[in-house]
């Protein structure tokens, strides 16, 4: 299964109250739960510390879809194809991006779970 493979199909649903489920849940069986965020996978093709990054990620995100944990929609960019990136994140990937939140320079499985951990939020 790769990257592409997590994005998990929702569609929308009912409320409790009747109407149409709101912008910011979608519901999932009798599941209702937040919008999924997107996370940004900065890197480049002929990186190795991307290639492991990519890997490491996967895994989490599997992980985290079997325990039933959120997970986010995932962009992978190629900061070459792009000079604002390249310059922006060049000497920084791979970078992970969720919102305003950013991890650079991604090396341990532990990292970014524990940036993962910070920045998705908690199903109850």
């Amino acid at each position: 299964m790769g990257l592409s493979d997590l994005h998990l199909r929702m569609s929308p649903g009912l409320d409790p109250h009747g109407g149409h489920a709101r912008d910011a849940c979608r519901t999932i069986g009798l599941m209702t739960t937040p919008t999924r965020p997107v996370l940004i996978f900065y890197g480049r093709a002929s990186c190795t510390p991307c290639t492991e990054a990519r890997h490491s990620l996967q895994w989490i995100l599997e992980d985290r879809a079997a325990h039933g944990e959120l997970t986010p929609i995932v962009r992978d960019l190629d900061v070459s194809s792009d000079p604002e990136l390249e310059q922006r994140y060049g000497a920084l990937v791979p970078v992970v991006a969720i919102g305003a939140a950013e991890l650079p320079l991604v090396t341990s499985v532990r990292q970014l779970r524990a940036f993962l951990d910070a920045t998705l939020p908690r199903l109850a």
